[in-house]
């Protein structure tokens, strides 16, 4: 069981470097990363009332929390994670 972990944790490594330092291909409008995203991976995030991101934020793996009267300007994008938005999200979610 432990050998399966460790295949499906390398793997999932991988697969998430991969995306993250992918370059978008497609000339269409939508999500871009930028320098000011804010990427987490297996970890926890939390936007307290009051504060605001500005860009995207991108969670791999991890807990998000966003409470009242925070802000996300651009687009949250959660991957095998929790997430729990009383917050205001500007993109897409």
């Amino acid at each position: 069981m432990k050998i399966r972990k460790r295949y499906l944790s390398v793997i999932l490594t991988v697969l998430v470097l991969s995306l993250v330092f992918s370059a978008p291909v497609s000339a269409r409008e939508g999500f871009a990363p930028s320098m000011d995203d804010e990427v987490v991976f297996f970890g926890t995030f939390r936007l307290d009332s009051g504060e605001t991101l500005e860009g995207n934020l991108i969670v791999f793996g991890g807990v998000v929390t966003l409470e009242e009267e925070s802000v996300v300007t651009g687009d949250v994008l959660v991957f095998g994670g929790n997430l729990t938005a009383s917050g205001e999200v500007g993109g897409n979610l």
